[in-house]
């Protein structure tokens, strides 16, 4: 509930919407009660046969007090609609702000499908309790309380009887929250679970496909809707019971003033339009009670999303900029690791163990060893991804970890193993590091660079052609070759290349590497690779051996020289090369 009660202050930041709909809700809620009241009147008028003496007043003020009802009641919803609808738009986005800052790690442990639910479902629960729930609560706070004292006035014994089952009503509530919440938080988990499963079907489809696992995943899909079924069932046996519960007693009071109300006109301790007040009274009073009953079921559910949103809004992410952020004193370009180690979360052993190296700016690393060396990670390094266990990553020659992160990262273009693109043109998604809109001219320069003239030319609608979801329709190598035009379009100081050519030829990637060396002079370049004519052109390579630790280093005539890992795996490489042409 401290969960709960939290988001619910920052309603207070929405204060003219909300004071708004405080001003017009009893406004609207106390014209429905004067309109039952002014009616009261008439009748007492008809008993004493005086009505038309006062009708044209009567009607008057009903007209008055219903149009004063109702244009107070379009305001009450409209504001809260709005207020509502504002903080639903203020959590999504900080909650989306902060998955967007958490470190890789964070979202490597964390289930896409699962995140996406908090930020649409958990806050879509939250927006139905502080718009349709905070309008019928608040006005059952003020109807309930004045039509009670109302029918006090008339017949405290009567008012008094319509209370007890009003009462068993707020116990049978109480008795099925607790109930509500757990199985209201198991649903939750249950749709995250749905979402997440549908978005890995859907994204990975090709390979679903390619190895005839439809109904494998139907399956899947299946076992885990009727999971959730079971569990939604369960929670609408008790918002069931909740519901019965309300409308029984809404029933029983209603029978006690007829029967009770009843006796009491027969016996002169009350007239016909008393009895009409609290008829009409009763109903006013007991529909926002019934109202509360709904509300007591969106409460768990909100209070299950709220506990799930605060916990990604408190996880602060462990790679952040320093508050004393310090500007890189130079040189530019410049990348030096001192003695680095790195051991993921949980590890036994370090990825990365006892790093030396130094890549002048302008200059070429090659990265290379066998897989689980470290490789991807010392990359992971410079662009603070992470941070080192031990050592010191320096890049401008600042540790990485003292400069501002978005400074950092705006001096690095990054080409990633797996070549992810977004589903929008191939124009968006060359710019995407760019703050500016990339022209024509630029776009056929970077589509030069980095081999995709035929390509682009292929494509229907040019440098506007949609790519599909995650790049679906272009090649591995496209896709690589898109991701390093990318890259490039942000003039980046620092280019990391993650094994970012495993897709192209042989000679496609001898076509980039004198693309890179002849059109983006001065640009630092550290480039991983298994097959390693992809650094054979490094000023300086390294060597990882399984350990993560330097086995060997130098150019590559120094390395194929000597005896060890290199000068076999480039022997190997070329054999597979003859025979392959053969």
């Amino acid at each position: 509930m401290r969960d709960l009660w939290r988001l619910t202050r920052r309603l207070s930041r929405h204060w003219k919407w909300l004071a708004g709909g405080a001003l017009a809700l009893p406004v609207s809620r106390l014209a429905h009660i004067a309109v039952t009241l002014t009616i009261a009147d008439g009748l007492h008028a008809l008993e004493g046969g005086t009505l038309s003496d006062v009708m044209p007043r009567l009607f008057g003020l009903i007209a008055l007090y219903a149009t004063i009802g109702g244009v107070a009641g379009f305001f009450e919803r409209w504001w809260i609609g709005i207020l509502s609808r504002r903080f639903e738009i203020d959590l999504r986005g900080q909650l989306f702000t902060a998955l967007t800052r958490r470190e890789l790690a964070f979202h490597d442990e964390n289930r896409t499908g699962e995140l996406s639910s908090r930020v649409t479902a958990d806050v879509e629960a939250l927006r139905m309790l502080y718009g349709p729930g905070l309008l019928h609560a608040a006005g059952a706070l003020i109807i309930l309380p004045v039509s009670l004292y109302v029918m006090g006035r008339e017949n405290l014994s009567l008012t008094l009887w319509m209370m007890v089952p009003m009462g068993a009503m707020a116990f049978g509530i109480r008795l099925f929250m607790p109930r509500m919440h757990e199985h209201s938080h198991q649903v939750q988990e249950s749709l995250a679970e749905i979402g997440h499963c549908a978005q890995d079907t859907f994204s990975g489809i090709r390979v679903v496909q390619g190895y005839a696992r439809e109904d494998q995943r139907v399956a899947r899909f299946a076992a885990i809707s009727r999971d959730n079924r079971d569990k939604q069932v369960r929670l609408a046996r008790d918002r069931g019971l909740t519901h019965a519960t309300v409308q029984g007693s809404f029933q029983t009071t209603f029978a006690i003033v007829l029967l009770l109300g009843g006796f009491a006109v027969m016996h002169g301790e009350l007239d016909a339009a008393d009895l009409f007040v609290f008829m009409d009274l009763s109903m006013r009073a007991f529909w926002p009670l019934i109202a509360l009953g709904w509300i007591a079921g969106m409460i768990p559910r909100a209070m299950a999303s709220a506990e799930r949103i605060v916990q990604l809004l408190d996880g602060a992410p462990q790679v952040r900029s320093p508050e004393d952020a310090v500007a890189a004193p130079g040189p530019a370009g410049e990348v030096r690791f001192e003695g680095v180690r790195f051991t993921y979360p949980g590890a036994k052993e370090p990825a990365l163990d006892g790093v030396d190296a130094r890549v002048a700016p302008g200059d070429t690393l090659g990265v290379v060893g066998p897989t689980g060396s470290g490789k991807s990670t010392l990359l992971d390094l410079v662009a603070r991804f992470a941070d080192p266990t031990a050592g010191v990553v320096a890049v401008g020659g600042a540790d990485a970890r003292r400069r501002d992160l978005a400074e950092l990262r705006g001096e690095i273009g990054l080409v990633p193993q797996d070549g992810f693109l977004f589903t929008e043109t191939w124009r968006a998604n060359v710019g995407f590091g760019r703050d500016d809109v990339l022209s024509d001219e630029e776009l056929a320069e970077w589509t030069r660079v980095a081999c995709l003239e035929d390509t682009v030319e292929g494509f229907p609608d040019g440098y506007d052609q949609l790519v599909g979801e995650r790049g679906v329709t272009l090649s591995g190598g496209q896709r690589q070759r898109t991701c390093l035009a990318r890259a490039l379009a942000r003039r980046p100081r620092v280019l990391l290349l993650d094994d970012s050519l495993s897709a192209v030829d042989a000679e496609t990637e001898a076509r980039l590497l004198a693309h890179l060396r002849d059109d983006v002079a001065g640009c630092t370049t550290l480039i991983t690779a298994h097959r390693l004519s992809a650094v054979a052109h490094a000023d300086e390579i390294l060597v990882l051996d399984e350990r993560g630790r330097v086995a060997d280093r130098g150019t590559h005539a120094e390395l194929t020289a000597r005896p060890g890992w290199y000068r076999d795996t480039w022997q190997r490489q070329i054999e597979e090369e003859e025979l392959e042409d053969l």
